[in-house]
Order: structure tokens, then sequence, then C-alpha cells
């Protein structure tokens, strides 16, 4: 029972930053996120939201103003978590230049929740901490599931505001 009630704590945080386009500083403080990112560049205007199916198509969404908006965006793995330590940081700022000069306007962040995966050797940060007691097997100490990790709700908030005042739409 415990185990699912952590998992719905961490589902709930989640969704407060990630889906909330303007998270309420109550929320902020419930992921335990203290970064507090610059408002839109380069003259963008920030995403409206949240998006809603166009009420005269289907096919499209709207944000409330009417008109309809169709998503695109282009791909890749690490744009919330890092999957090497051995390699540079994922240069979001750069991600998010290269999707305005393309006319693109949805990104999805992909979260990991391990330690590794067949592609990647190692991703940070986690959602938990690693605390113990004990070592998990890659030889860190184990996942505390009763605690989040801010560094992660830090980087998933940042993301999503940073994104969000370069027009774009999210999806977490």
């Amino acid at each position: 029972m415990a185990a699912h009630l952590t998992r719905r704590r961490f589902l709930l945080a989640a969704a407060s930053a990630g889906v909330t386009l303007l998270p309420s500083s109550r929320r902020l403080e419930e992921t335990g996120a203290t970064e507090e990112p610059s408002g839109p560049k380069s003259g963008a205007t920030p995403a409206k939201g949240p998006l809603r199916v166009h009420p005269q198509n289907p096919r499209y969404f709207t944000d409330g103003s009417g008109k309809a908006i169709y998503l695109t965006g282009s791909h890749t793995w690490t744009n919330l978590q890092e999957g090497d330590d051995s390699k540079p940081p994922f240069d979001f700022d750069t991600y998010l230049d290269f999707l305005v000069r393309h006319n693109h306007n949805f990104i999805r962040l992909w979260s990991w929740q391990s330690t590794g995966a067949w592609i990647f050797p190692s991703i940070s940060p986690p959602p938990w901490m690693r605390t113990g007691p004990g070592n998990a097997t890659d030889g860190k100490p184990k996942f505390d599931l009763g605690k989040f990790n801010p560094a992660y709700f830090d980087r998933l908030r940042s993301r999503v505001l940073a994104a969000r005042n370069r027009g774009m739409c999210v999806l977490r």
C-alpha cells in the first residue's frame, strides 16, 4: 500500500510540474523544486495552455483562443535526463533554438525511472533520492521512494517553462 501511495505522490508531483504550464508556488514547494526560469526569449510569445480538442475540428487542438493548433516537433531521448555522465550535458537551449528555427511548437520530455537503459549507461538526475540503506545493483545507494530528488523537479520545471517561453507545448 505504501509503495502505491509513493507512486501516486510522484505522478501528482510530475503532473503538476509538467502538465500545468504555470505551476503555483505551492506546487513548486511540494516537489522541492527551487529554480525559477527567466521569461520569454527573443520576443517569443509564451505558449498558452492547457490544450483542448478544437470544437469545430477534432483533428486539431486549441489553446482556448479559437485558433487551431497543429503540433509538430523533433524527437530526442535525453531532453530531460542525461543519458551518459561521460559525455557533455545535453544543451537544452540549443535544442529549443533548433525547434524555433524550424517552426516547431511541440516537445515531449522523456523521463527514465531506472539507473540505466539499453542505450544509456547512466541516467541522471533520478526522480528519487539515493540514500539507502544499502546499495543497489549498480553499486550506488538504493533509492528511497519516499523522498523526491529536488534536482529532477528543478530541471523538469525549468525545461517546461523554457519551452513554454519559446511558444512550445510540452508533453510529459
